[in-house]
């Protein structure tokens, strides 16, 4: 079954989503930070990231990951006061990030945090999002390295 649209109807359909993209933007222009979020100059206290960082160590070590396989860095968020952690970790093709995902989900919980997971298929790279406060506090980049 095949529909046919006007110029005109594609038109008043097109003009509704841009009007709709403007008051997205809008609202988020006018929101400011997010709810939540810390006004410091870091997203995580030094005792919140340290506790993360016990876990995501304690993972590491039970996948096999060596801690100098791991590049760190805070990264400057445009227009808000405060960092968010952004690592790259270098890991095998049998690493299986879906499992590291849940591990690490459940082990967050305990903190207020939780894990969302993307997958970029070009770079052969797994990020996992440590959210909390309905905020992205740390990005773990997972590159796969055919010579581990």
């Amino acid at each position: 079954m095949t529909y046919h649209l006007s110029v005109r109807t594609k038109s008043i359909i097109a003009l509704l989503l841009a009007l709709l993209a403007a008051g997205i933007a809008l609202t988020d222009r006018l929101m400011g930070v997010p709810v939540g979020l810390p006004s410091g100059r870091r997203s995580v206290t030094p005792a919140e990231e340290q506790e993360i960082r016990g876990v995501l160590d304690t993972l590491l070590v039970q996948y096999g990951i060596e801690r100098r396989g791991v590049i760190s860095w805070h990264v400057q968020i445009r227009g808000i006061k405060w960092t968010r952690l952004e690592e790259r970790v270098s890991v095998p093709p049998s690493f299986l990030s879906v499992r590291f995902n849940h591990d690490l989900n459940e082990r967050l919980a305990a903190l207020g945090a939780h894990v969302v997971g993307t997958e970029r298929t070009k770079e052969n790279a797994v990020i996992l999002h440590i959210v909390k406060s309905h905020a992205t506090i740390w990005s773990i980049a997972f590159v796969t390295d055919p010579d581990l």
